[in-house]
């Protein structure tokens, strides 16, 4: 983010584990922004930009609610520091959060959608004119959905030819051990053929 722009996160969602909220911590004093990190009375997190407010005025925080084995924060909020924003707008994409931030510049607006972590549109408003800068095409995602489901159709051919395989050589043997043995192969072949048919 370029100096003089402010970032605003209209809607923020992250979802993470524990040892994933450690990392995000991580990630934000590797980026020097400076959180401070408050455990609540209920295990839920709140992280904190001192920096930010003395720079601004105002300073996100970021509350992880605990729920079950999961921290999840939601929040809408206006950042002038380039390093906070940038940090969250990192945090969005590596835990894979949604969100919708609007970035304002000098006579421009740029917003930016995140599902899943990645963004998916770009758009720019500038003189009162909107412009789609980019928008992720939903035929791309279901051109690599249906390779995924053609690979997993190839892995479920071999696997059966794999077991036909044994079983033949499993008919022909006469020697307990290699029966055994076989057996093995196959019952494992066949776990394998289940996780790959549901």
């Amino acid at each position: 983010m370029a100096e003089g722009t402010t970032a605003v996160y209209v809607r923020t969602r992250l979802e993470v584990t524990e040892a994933e909220l450690d990392v995000l911590i991580s990630l934000f004093r590797e980026r020097r922004t400076f959180p401070e990190v408050r455990v609540l009375e209920n295990g839920s997190q709140e992280i904190a930009f001192p920096q930010e407010v003395r720079d601004a005025g105002v300073g996100p925080v970021l509350e992880f609610t605990k729920q079950d084995n999961r921290y999840v924060c939601q929040v809408s909020c206006r950042i002038l520091n380039a390093r906070v924003a940038g940090a969250l707008r990192l945090a969005v994409a590596r835990f894979r959060g949604n969100a919708l931030i609007h970035r304002f510049g000098d006579g421009f607006m740029m917003a930016y959608e995140y599902r899943k972590g990645t963004v998916v549109k770009i758009t720019e408003i500038k003189d009162g004119e909107t412009t789609i800068l980019y928008q992720f095409q939903a035929l791309a995602r279901e051109l690599e959905e249906l390779f995924r489901n053609d690979s997993l159709e190839q892995q479920i051919a071999l696997c059966r030819r794999e077991i036909d395989r044994l079983l033949e050589a499993r008919s022909r043997s006469s020697e307990p051990e290699q029966v055994a043995l076989l057996d093995r192969q196959l019952v494992g072949l066949a776990v394998k053929l289940r996780g790959l048919e549901r």
